[in-house]
C-alpha cells in the first residue's frame, strides 16, 4: 500500500483511509488544530497534494481568506463577517473590547479594528468531497467567544462561501 507523507505532520494509507486525521500545524507563532477527512476509503496523489499545497502556501491561502472576509463584511456577498463583528460588538463587555479595539484611534472605526483581529484556530480538509475542499476557521480567540467566522473554499483558494458557526 501506498502511504502519503503530509509534510511530516501525518501519513496516509491512500488505499486504505481513516474516517479522519488530525494533528497541529504550526503558523505564525501559534498551533493550528487540522484535520483531514475522508468519506471514502482511498484518495489520489493529487487530491493530497492540493491538501499539501494549502499547509505549504497557508500565508498566501490566509491573505486571501481574510480579503474574502474584509469583502463580506463590505457587503459584497452576504453579511456574515458583518453579522460576526455586530454580535461580538454587542456581546463583549466593555474591558474585553477595549483588550481587543483602541477606541481612540480615530483612524480606524472600532468594528474594522475587531475585523482586523480575527486569527486562524482550524483549518478541515475534505479532499474526496464534492461540496467543499477546505474550511477555514477564524475566531477572536477562546477567551472572547466560541463563535467561529468560517471561510470554505475549494483547493485553489475560490471561497465558495462564507458563514457563522458557533
Amino acid at each position: 500500500m501506498a502511504t502519503y507523507n503530509l509534510e511530516g505532520l501525518v501519513s496516509v494509507e491512500l488505499e486504505a483511509l481513516e474516517d479522519y486525521y488530525d494533528f497541529e500545524v504550526e503558523y505564525e507563532g501559534r498551533k493550528i488544530y487540522t484535520d483531514v477527512n475522508f468519506e471514502t476509503k482511498s484518495i489520489a496523489v493529487a487530491r493530497m497534494d492540493m491538501v499539501r499545497n494549502i499547509l505549504v502556501n497557508l500565508h498566501t491561502f490566509d491573505a486571501q481568506n481574510k480579503v474574502s472576509i474584509q469583502q463580506n463584511y463590505e457587503g459584497a456577498d452576504d453579511d456574515s463577517a458583518l453579522f460576526y463583528v455586530e454580535h461580538h460588538m454587542a456581546t463583549l463587555d466593555r474591558d474585553e473590547q477595549e483588550s481587543l479595539i483602541d477606541f481612540s484611534n480615530e483612524a480606524i472605526a472600532p468594528e474594522l479594528q475587531l475585523l482586523s483581529m480575527l486569527q486562524l484556530v482550524r483549518i478541515a480538509f475534505y479532499p474526496d468531497s464534492e461540496d467543499y475542499f477546505v474550511t477555514f476557521d477564524y475566531s477572536l480567540g477562546e477567551k472572547y467567544t466560541d463563535t467561529l467566522l468560517v471561510v470554505n473554499t475549494d483547493a485553489q483558494g475560490v471561497v465558495d462561501f462564507i458563514t457563522v458557526e458557533s
